[in-house]
């Protein structure tokens, strides 16, 4: 959803959605190339591999399971798989709340920051003006995804 909006707001392309080809557009580009740091980093960043893979992997199969523990707040567990040659630990429901969320949240806010800036950079610079010619929406769709974060 991210890089569908970021493609869209600031490439234009309405088909891409995926962030690694967003980054290398961005890149490409050079007038949002903060942006494009920002998103690498959170590409490259271990929980969002975790994140990515485990998407990815448990459309084919069942990765969660339910495991009968004493500990009331562990008790989903992610059994350990391999994806494109990646092997990815056991982990559990803690383990993915407290520690991967909140690392991947907080550069997913940075992107979202960052993106609005350029957004606004995109907007205060264009000849005519982006919003009320092409995308009026644009801008709200961005900041109403930002916020659910």
């Amino acid at each position: 959803m991210l890089a569908h909006l970021i493609n869209l707001i600031l490439i234009g392309d309405k088909k891409n959605h995926y962030l690694y080809t967003t980054s290398e557009k961005l890149s490409k580009n050079g007038d949002f190339s903060e942006l494009a740091k920002m998103i690498s980093k959170l590409l490259e960043s271990e929980g969002f591999k975790y994140i990515a893979a485990y998407t990815n992997e448990s459309k084919h199969r069942q990765l969660i399971q339910v495991r009968h523990t004493a500990d009331i707040d562990d008790y989903l567990v992610v059994t350990r798989f391999t994806r494109k040659g990646n092997a990815f630990p056991q982990k559990w429901n803690t383990d993915i709340t407290n520690s991967i969320v909140k690392e991947i949240r907080h550069k997913i806010v940075l992107v979202g920051n960052e993106n609005n800036t350029s957004l606004l950079r995109k907007t205060f610079t264009a000849k005519n003006s982006f919003f009320t010619t092409e995308n009026p929406e644009a801008l709200c769709a961005t900041q109403r995804w930002i916020h659910i974060f």
